[in-house]
């Protein structure tokens, strides 16, 4: 069996910055390609190019896992059955803006999650949370640094409160790790934080 663990959560709350602390300490890490397909004339908002995504992530996160299970065979005192990756299938389904398209892509991620289990891929999802206003405040001084970010409409603050109001509110079914940002904790404490979390959610 494989753990992957999908950090998720709004734009600006920090999940590169845990992911970049669990690489840093010699964790698999599945690094972010969101929307970085080559249907880059379509729409990233509209399901076409999303579902290019969906298969590509799917497709990362199989190969990994893959390449985990055979180091573990190859290397038994190494062993760990843990990846990590910068979002989940579910940014799809959230950052999508066409209302009618959202079942077919939540009927997609469910199943999806489903035959990963049946092949041995377990996938649990911790979702950041942060201040809304110093989260929109850090993503204006990201955009200055990275400007071509705007592609994906992060300087629209309409876009911004709802993608915040798609990732937190109650139906969602992901899981609110209730910490601070990474950015905003020692990396002792983020990294204690997130192993607490995924023994707890995973049961081992």
């Amino acid at each position: 069996m494989v753990v992957v663990v999908a950090i998720e959560g709004v734009h600006g709350v920090g999940k590169t910055t845990l992911i970049n602390m669990l690489r840093e300490r010699g964790r698999t890490v599945i690094d972010e390609e969101f929307m970085d397909t080559s249907m880059n004339k379509y729409s990233p908002t509209k399901i076409a190019r999303q579902i290019v995504w969906l298969a590509n992530w799917i497709q990362r996160v199989v190969v990994a896992a893959e390449n985990r299970q055979m180091k573990n065979i190859l290397y038994p005192a190494q062993s760990t059955n843990t990846l990590y990756i910068d979002r989940s299938m579910l940014s799809a389904l959230i950052y999508n803006t066409v209302e009618t398209d959202k079942n077919t892509l939540e009927y997609i991620i469910q199943k999806s999650i489903g035959e990963l289990k049946e092949m041995g891929i377990h996938i649990y999802t911790i979702l950041l949370t942060d201040d809304k206003q110093e989260a929109w405040t850090r993503i204006q001084k990201r955009l200055e640094d990275e400007p071509e970010r705007v592609k994906y409409d992060e300087h629209k603050e309409e876009h911004y409160k709802r993608i915040w109001g798609e990732y937190y509110r109650e139906k969602r079914n992901l899981w609110n790790a209730c910490m601070k940002p990474p950015m905003d904790m020692s990396e002792e404490e983020t990294i204690q934080c997130l192993d607490n979390l995924v023994q707890r959610i995973t049961n081992y």
